[in-house]
């Protein structure tokens, strides 16, 4: 299950890495998340509850990136200098433009 998940993911994190020559703030819908900073020279902007303890965090970032990660506020992706926003297909579509689509994900950016 997780090599078919990194292979369905590999394609469009290769994109953004030939789209982007400098890494990019990503916010990324569940998994996907966990594979950004792998398969890709970007950063993610919710790495996931057991990684927060890889990252030095205040208790306060920790709540808002958690909340950027199930609500798309406005105020907190331009805190977090979210770039890019990737989505499964079907998920509700952000405000930002749609700039890449595969059969799995879509990628968003935000201007």
């Amino acid at each position: 299950e997780e090599n078919r998940r990194a292979q369905t993911y590999r394609a469009p994190l290769e994109w953004l890495d030939r789209r982007d020559t400098e890494p990019k703030v990503v916010l990324a819908d569940g998994p996907l998340s966990n594979y950004v900073t792998i398969l890709s020279k970007h950063y993610v902007a919710y790495p996931g509850q057991l990684n927060f303890l890889l990252y030095p965090l205040t208790e306060i970032e920790i709540q808002e990136r958690r909340t950027l990660s199930k609500e798309l506020q406005e105020d907190l992706l331009a805190k977090y200098h979210v770039s890019y926003i990737i989505k499964d297909v079907g998920a509700s579509k952000p405000n930002a433009i749609e700039v890449y689509r595969d059969d799995h994900v879509a990628i968003y950016e935000r201007k």
